[in-house]
């Protein structure tokens, strides 16, 4: 394959303009160095020289590392970016001399470790470039196991008190997330520790939320603390994961880390002063007195909705603060409403990344806001800060509310597309950098504007991985999962919101695969574990997908079921080009079967971090070869346990951390819900190739050959071979074929491509002559969509063939939300068919059914049951069967059934069981918080009666809950209850109730049974007669017939009219006689009566 060439970064070094590379001199010292990067490798064409970028990183030692095995000593060490010929920018193979107590003891020419069958005292290691020895790295002694300790001086115990003095709790330190960067310039990482006391979320509505302190330290290797005291963030900074976002990186590109995080009043650095007085340009900030710093409190109620805010950059070596400014991405309106709430939720919620947004030096990037409110209001705030040495300067803003800068019309559209997470990557191959946090893609324009260069608005998220996996498709794929559903319809187009995971294509935005879910989906992993396909991707609600190239995807079955995979850190730990995979405290990989573990820190008295998230404190190449070390703290949070593979390898690949993706990724690692950090280039066995390719054949036709317009090549049984100058061959799948042209009808020549080599390959493209259609499913609601699954439509073909269509080839028009039947199209390519479907009003009915369930956390319905709004009652009944024996209250943790009222599958309110005793249980309202209602027993019937009111008027809906045993007598109830997003949101105030939800909650796994029975809906309705006109008024038309009546003198039935209408709100019929009286009947309930009054 072509090679990544010295010559061109050389070459261009030496130019009087560097502009074409974007060479990148924002600092002169010695401590940095350039690296180059290239991103856009294709299997077609391999990489390519012209697509070569460079910028200026942090100066990097050898990082030598000797541990001794049963085998002897494994030493292990950095390969240099000018060394490495494959990713670099080396002309040439590096070989490195290996020396043993002095004496050299061997070369090696292919790779960056070696075993030392004898055990010596020290080693070091030299390289050797065209014969010519260079400078020997630093002598190290070796480890006896592999791992060390980095010893760590836990912060003494806190005290917590409430603003009024009084004493909440005492609370003991525990390292949490670390981060890493050169802080000195002696080319070694230093460590910067986050210690936490009682880390909270950010806060929910009534409930005290007061948590403890940060403090951040900053240690060596070898466990010399540096920075005189601690950096304590202080109590006006709120402990959570989603507000203290730290970032460490050589900003100013003087060869020496930064430290760069939020502060407030209070905040002290590592010299024990006040931040405030660090500021260089804001007099406001500087005039802040000691005695405002000690005494300010901004938290309510344990909460932070007010107060300043500030950002802070810290000397790394010293923690010395050297500039504070007012935090860009501002809090806004009172209590930060603007976000979503006013309980600091929302408001707080931060994700933080370095990117070299110019492409000339590194920015902090901060975002603000990443949800849709629930106060109907929601804002996104983004800046790119820089430090120059001397300043802060927040040069680049974005932001979605009006009047704030970085606004601009338009910008509105982009709220709530951030995910808990964020990644860096220069995905259009531009040399500057591009921020990506969920559906929204941030870059500045040829303008010098900081705006979204896409965004595929399906809104907030929470696990996110970017990589280079697919050597069929240029450039990155993006991976995310989603948390929302619904509709989002703020750019213009209505936006469906299904759950599930996507596979985006990070330059353009495409979206190449998603698969909807049943429910919030929330973990999710892109990675390349040898499993199938060039990669594979699974979520918490998603089997697994294996990529086979572009936007073709198949279930990974060898990943499903049993064998699903962790879904936490992807990490290089063995010795392959293949993904492990690290949860916990574990680390496990592909055998062929299933994942297996291969490492567990736990085994070493380590724990993970962040409670369920399972994280260790850091996963970065630290030192070594170019696998990754991990860190974790020891069980009692006095040491920090780094961890070294042993494994040997083949592979010689420049040390990662000069890799600006994955440098970027360790600086992100710590925001947030922790996401791994990815490498940025493509890592296949084929770029490692060394025989020189001659030529490439088709050895195997594929299985199909034949196609009709608009499809894409199926590469199914075909088999390529790759020949080689010393007269091999081997099988090869990375190679591309050109598109089928839809307009070319009889044979057509492909080309096959793989690394500048082509060979033809010959296939038919037929007509279709026609179709039909049949449906298994020709009965539907009102608001369901149509069901093409349920749809068959066969293709006859010019050449007298036919196939049944897959439900993707076809459309569907013609379908509307009128009752009656309908006529709809079904169309393929230029053909047409059509069908007739009937169209009913939803029923309530749809609940009534037994509903079981042996899985945790499993939706077990979201039942359409029509479309109700104003003042209304719904009832049916209830029998518990069994619950899981879990009972907690927790939302997330309760005992047994959630069961909610939502428009359009979104947030809406509900009640949910708790245990109380094995025969009883507890029911609550659930909304934005708890409500009791009452208790109910275990396999008794139950009648659930739900008086709405105020429902899709513009008002805020209420509900009053009333349950009643079989004898009629109510055994619970609860008044004024809210409906979440129906009562709280401008869109919810105005929709209906239309779905049902049945949720098990449960986190245990034990059979779980209801049954819902006698589902009935009642409305006030409005019933008018003037002679033979009879006016009505209906809300509903569920299970409702209307009657009118005329009696004889002797009250004999003379007359009955059936004058149901056939659509909701007001109609008028005309009868053949004058009524005595109009029924409003719901199955042998009356809902309303008239009768003529004489």
């Amino acid at each position: 394959m072509k090679k990544l060439l010295c010559t061109v970064l050389s070459t261009v070094l030496a130019m009087s303009s560097a502009a074409a590379l974007n060479t990148s001199a924002y600092a002169d010292s010695a401590n940095t160095q350039q690296v180059s990067y290239n991103y856009w490798y294709n299997s077609s064409t391999g990489y390519t020289d012209e697509n070569v970028h460079t910028r200026q990183m942090e100066k990097l030692d050898r990082g030598l590392i000797a541990i001794k095995t049963d085998g002897g000593v494994y030493l292990s060490w950095r390969l240099f970016d000018s060394e490495d010929n494959i990713f670099g920018s080396a002309d040439k193979n590096v070989s490195f001399n290996v020396y043993r107590d002095g004496k050299k003891i061997s070369e090696v020419a292919t790779k960056t470790n070696y075993v030392d069958s004898t055990v010596g005292t020290n080693y070091s290691v030299a390289p050797v470039i065209n014969g010519v020895e260079g400078e020997k790295c630093d002598a190290v002694t070796v480890y006896n196991n592999s791992y060390f300790d980095i010893p760590l001086s836990k912060p003494d115990d806190e005290t917590i008190y409430d603003p009024s003095g009084n004493e909440l709790a005492t609370y003991s330190f525990f390292p949490a997330d670390c981060s890493t960067g050169d802080v000195d310039g002696d080319g070694e990482y230093e460590i910067i520790v986050k210690w936490t006391s009682s880390e909270r979320d950010v806060g929910s509505p009534g409930d005290p939320a007061y948590s403890g302190t940060v403090h951040l330290a900053a240690y060596k290797l070898d466990g010399t603390k540096l920075w005189k005291n601690d950096i304590e963030l202080g109590k006006n900074v709120y402990s959570s994961a989603h507000t203290v976002q730290f970032l460490v990186y050589d900003f100013d590109g003087d060869g020496k880390s930064e430290v760069m995080c939020q502060t407030s009043l209070g905040s002290k650095d590592g010299q024990g002063k006040y931040v405030s007085n660090a500021a260089q340009n804001d007099e406001e900030i500087k005039a802040i007195t000691d005695e405002e710093n000690s005494t300010a409190d901004y938290r309510g109620y344990g909460r932070i909705t007010e107060g300043k805010e500030f950002l802070t950059v810290f000397n790394g070596e010293t923690g010395v603060a050297m500039d504070t400014i007012n935090l860009p991405t501002t809090r806004g309106s009172e209590n930060g409403v603007d976000y979503g709430d006013d309980f600091g939720n929302r408001s707080n919620r931060f994700v933080s990344d370095i990117a070299y947004l110019d492409g000339e030096k590194p920015y902090a990037i901060y975002l603000r806001g990443y949800y849709f409110g629930r106060n109907g209001k929601q804002r996104t705030s983004i800046a790119g800060i820089s430090w120059d040495g001397t300043a802060l300067s927040p040069t680049y803003r974005f932001d979605t509310q009006k009047g704030q800068e970085g606004y601009y019309d338009g910008a509105y559209q982009y709220v709530g597309n951030g995910n808990h997470n964020c990644t860096v990557a220069d995905v259009d191959n531009d040399g500057k950098d591009e921020f990506i946090t969920g559906a929204l893609c941030m870059e500045v324009n040829d303008d010098n504007e900081f705006r979204p260069k896409w965004c595929t608005y399906l809104q907030h998220g929470d696990a996110l991985h970017i990589g280079n996996y697919d050597p069929t498709h240029t450039g990155f794929e993006f991976f995310t999962v989603h948390e929302d559903s619904g509709t989002n319809s703020l750019s213009g187009n209505d936006i469906t919101l299904d759950f599930g995971m996507s596979v985006i294509d990070a330059e353009t935005g495409n979206i190449m695969f998603h698969e909807g879910a049943s429910a919030d989906t929330g973990r999710g992993v892109m990675a390349n574990v040898g499993a199938g396909g060039y990669y594979q991707i699974w979520s918490a609600k998603n089997s697994a997908r294996q990529s086979n190239g572009g936007t073709d995807f198949t279930t990974a079955t060898s990943l499903t079921g049993r064998n699903t995979p962790s879904m936490n850190f992807r990490i290089f730990w063995d010795g392959d080009l293949y993904d492990n995979l690290l949860d916990g405290a574990n680390i496990t990989d592909w055998n062929g079967r299933n994942m297996s573990n291969i490492f567990n820190a736990g085994n070493y008295d380590c724990v993970s971090i962040n409670g369920t998230k399972a994280n260790p404190s850091l996963q970065a190449d630290l030192f070594g070869d170019w696998r990754e070390e991990v860190i974790y703290p020891t069980s009692d949070g006095t040491a920090l346990r780094v961890f070294s593979t042993t494994d040997t390898t083949d592979y010689k690949i420049k040390t990662l951390m000069q890799d600006p993706v994955y440098r970027s990724g360790v600086a992100a690692e710590q925001t947030a819900y922790n996401q791994p950090p990815h490498v940025g280039f493509y890592i296949g066995k084929e770029v490692f190739e060394t025989r020189t390719l001659t030529s490439i054949a088709v050895t195997t036709q594929p299985t199909k050959t034949s196609y009709v317009p608009g499809e894409s090549f199926d590469r199914t049984g075909m088999v390529v071979k790759a020949n080689y100058s010393d007269g091999t061959s081997e099988e090869i799948n990375t190679y591309t074929v050109s598109e089928i042209d839809k307009d070319i009808i009889g044979e057509q020549t492909l080309t096959v491509s793989y690394l500048g080599k082509t060979t033809d390959l010959k296939i038919t493209v037929k007509s279709v002559s026609r179709i039909t259609a049949q449906t298994s499913k020709s009965t539907y609601y009102l608001g369901e969509n149509i069901d093409k699954n349920a749809i068959t439509v066969t293709a006859y073909y010019s050449d007298g063939t036919s196939s049944v269509l897959n439900s993707n080839e076809f459309e569907v028009t013609g379908f509307e939300n009128t009752l009656g039947k309908q006529t709809l199209t079904v169309t393929y390519l230029d053909k047409t068919a059509y069908l007739t479907i009937q169209l009913l009003d939803a029923n309530i009915a749809a609940l009534n059914k037994l509903y079981e369930t042996s899985s945790t956390a499993s939706e077990l319905t979201t039942a359409q049951i029509g479309s109700y709004a104003g003042d209304f009652t719904i009832e049916h009944t209830v029998k518990i069967n069994s619950i899981p024996a879990d009972g907690n209250k927790d939302k997330n943790s309760a005992a047994g059934f959630f069961v909610r009222f939502m428009a359009d599958k979104q947030t809406g309110g509900g009640w949910y069981l708790t245990k109380k005793s094995d025969t009883e249980l507890n029911v609550f309202w659930k909304n934005t918080r708890a409500s009791s209602v009452g208790t109910i027993k275990l396999g008794e019937t139950y009648t659930f009666r739900y008086s709405f009111t105020n429902v899709g008027n513009g008002n805020s809906a209420t509900v009053t809950l009333t349950v009643i045993d079989s004898t009629g007598n109510s055994v619970a109830s609860a008044s004024d209850l809210n409906l979440r997003n129906f009562s709280d949101t401008t869109s919810g105030k105005v929709s209906p109730i239309t779905y049902v939800q049945i949720y098990n909650q449960a986190n245990a796994n034990s059979t779980s049974s209801v049954e819902f029975a006698n589902a009935r809906y009642y409305t006030t309705s409005e019933i008018s007669v003037n002679g033979q006109n009879v006016a009505l008024n209906i809300g509903c038309l569920t299970g409702i017939k209307v009657y009118a009546a005329r009696y004889a003198y002797n009250g004999v039935l003379a007359d009955l009219a059936d004058i149901t209408p056939t659509t909701t709100g007001q109609s008028t019929v005309l009868l053949q006689f004058e009524p005595d009286k109009v029924f409003i009947w719901n199955g042998i309930t009356p809902v309303d009566f008239w009768q003529k009054t004489e």
